[in-house]
């Protein structure tokens, strides 16, 4: 079976991307991402592949609550633009 232009599309928009493109909001999801940015640079070759990736590096940090509320927020955010652009 031959992959649609959009599939290619969607498989492409990893949460590690996702997450970096939201810096520019100003709400909890953009604190995340500039954290995020911050802190894992894309020239460290670190890699978040998912939501529960990102889990464990703030369980490892010691995150405060809002952090995993933001993640929460994230994720569902991520996967509805996943619904989306699948859709197109």
């Amino acid at each position: 079976m031959s992959e649609t232009t959009s599939e290619r599309k969607d498989m492409s928009i990893t949460f590690n991307r996702w997450l970096r493109a939201q810096a520019h909001r100003q709400d909890r999801v953009g604190d995340l991402a500039r954290d995020f940015n911050a802190d894992t640079p894309r020239e460290s070759g670190i890699r978040v592949a998912s939501s529960a990736d990102l889990e464990r590096v703030l369980d490892w940090h010691g995150a405060c609550e809002g952090a995993y509320a933001a993640l929460q927020r994230a994720e569902v955010e991520w996967i509805t633009s996943k619904d989306r652009e699948s859709k197109r």
